[in-house]
């Protein structure tokens, strides 16, 4: 008799606790996220509570769409204004082609085409300096943003940053890509002939004649003499630094004034 009572209460046990995982199971997962966030918004949750309905394979974003991504000083000077305007604080936006002012803890943003240029400060000592691109065209087409000075002279020579958004291509069913958008900045050099930007890229020894003319020859030994590679930003600088020096030079001997 015993024994039969002992089996009852194990056997009526295991019903109830199958009925309510049961009750529980049937309630909709967007029923329990809600009753979460809700939860959580009334401060009532335990730390180990999980939010349900909520996917775990939802990915978050990688890298920033700022050309500087910590406040910096700058100097603005708008079109059409000859004054320049100091801002304590600013962020660049490459991705939407704003200045972001942090004023008294309120964030403004400035329209970037309304920008005629600015310097940016890189350190105590250093500055880089910024103009806006619409004044230049690549394959006729007109620029948007900010080129970034590296070389001034008879030619100039700039860096472009531009962001590309990668969209996250996660497959949940073979388990492979990426849960994250990545912003990507993409960095491009470039340098002015008349409102034309070329894409150093495009820089061949064999074509070189077609960018520096009468000056090509002595280029040419110049970056084989230095063992100079166009894919390296800093042998690139070298190059349009030596190139306007040799302009100078011929116009100082022409008694011509290059730029």
């Amino acid at each position: 008799m015993k024994k039969k009572v002992i089996y009852f209460v194990a056997v009526a046990t295991w019903m109830f606790s199958h009925a309510q995982a049961q009750s529980y199971s049937a309630v909709p997962d967007h029923v329990n996220a809600t009753n979460a966030i809700d939860a959580l918004t009334t401060l009532s949750v335990s730390p180990g509570y999980l939010l349900y309905g909520i996917p775990e394979t939802s990915g978050g974003t990688v890298g920033d769409a700022y050309l500087n991504s910590d406040w910096k000083k700058a100097t603005l000077k708008f079109s059409g204004n000859e004054k320049e305007f100091n801002i304590q604080q600013c962020k660049i936006n490459l991705y939407s082609n704003q200045i972001e002012v942090n004023y008294h803890n309120a964030i403004m943003a400035i329209d970037g085409s309304k920008v005629e240029r600015f310097i940016l400060e890189k350190g105590e000592a250093t500055q880089r300096v910024f103009l806006n691109a619409s004044a230049y065209k690549i394959v006729g087409i007109t620029q948007v943003g900010f080129l970034e000075e590296l070389v001034i002279g008879n030619t100039f020579l700039f860096r472009k940053v531009r962001v590309i958004v990668k969209r996250p291509d996660y497959n949940i069913q073979l388990n492979v890509g990426s849960k994250n958008t990545k912003i990507v900045k993409e960095k491009t050099l470039c340098f002015a002939k008349g409102t034309e930007l070329i894409n150093v890229k495009s820089m061949k020894r064999k074509n070189l004649a077609s960018f520096f003319g009468d000056f090509s020859p002595a280029i040419d030994k110049f970056i084989r003499g230095n063992s100079f590679k166009w894919s390296v930003e800093e042998d690139v600088i070298l190059i349009f630094k030596y190139y306007n020096q040799e302009m100078d030079k011929k116009g100082a001997v022409l008694g011509v004034q290059q730029y």
